[in-house]
């Protein structure tokens, strides 16, 4: 009887511990979503840090586009600035000073296909779990099997960070700058 009761008292605190947040980082997903489903366009600026592979990388990047279409360009470090890159369907373009190379755009998580793959879990991954924590509410959502994002929305519901992690370990952090959905013209 004793267990039961116990059982009974963890399992609804659980619940409302799981209930935390969670209407503000749907509503903020939705929003998103629906203006993304609209035609609408996200943009993004962010730093970029990551350990992948054991190596540590840094970048300022800007990320536009929706839909699977997405142009990125390097901001920083200074010796990559005006690096831009054109992804769309696993095909991609690099361009710098008017050269441009066709290239795939390679598979699965790095530095500089973060944004792309913000944007893209923004858009449509499965949302597992929200919450908050202090003036920011977070939603964590399933890309795949392996790849997990963290997104923390600030008090005006558009994204200030995201932590990517891959098999369960931290992959890449983006500290947002800028995020805006345009509406186009």
């Amino acid at each position: 009887m004793r267990r039961a009761v116990l059982a009974l008292i963890s399992a609804a605190m659980a619940l409302a511990l799981a209930a935390c947040g969670a209407p503000e980082g749907e509503k903020a997903l939705a929003g998103i979503r629906d203006a993304l489903a609209e035609g609408a366009e996200a943009a993004v600026t962010a730093e970029v840090s990551s350990t992948l592979g054991g190596r540590y990388a840094e970048y300022t990047l800007s990320c536009a586009g929706s839909g699977g279409e997405y142009t990125l360009e390097v901001l920083e470090p200074a010796e990559l600035a005006g690096v831009s890159a054109r992804c769309s369907g696993g095909e991609g373009e690099l361009e710098f000073s008017g050269l441009v190379l066709s290239c795939p755009v390679p598979e699965g998580l790095t530095p500089l296909t973060a944004l792309p793959a913000l944007l893209e879990a923004l858009e449509g991954a499965q949302a597992v779990l929200s919450w908050s924590e202090g003036d920011q509410t977070l939603v964590s959502l399933d890309v795949d099997d392996e790849l997990g994002v963290t997104v923390a929305f600030g008090e005006d519901m558009l994204p200030v960070s995201a932590e990517f992690t891959l098999s369960g370990e931290s992959a890449a952090v983006c500290e947002i700058k800028e995020f805006s959905i345009s509406h186009g013209t």
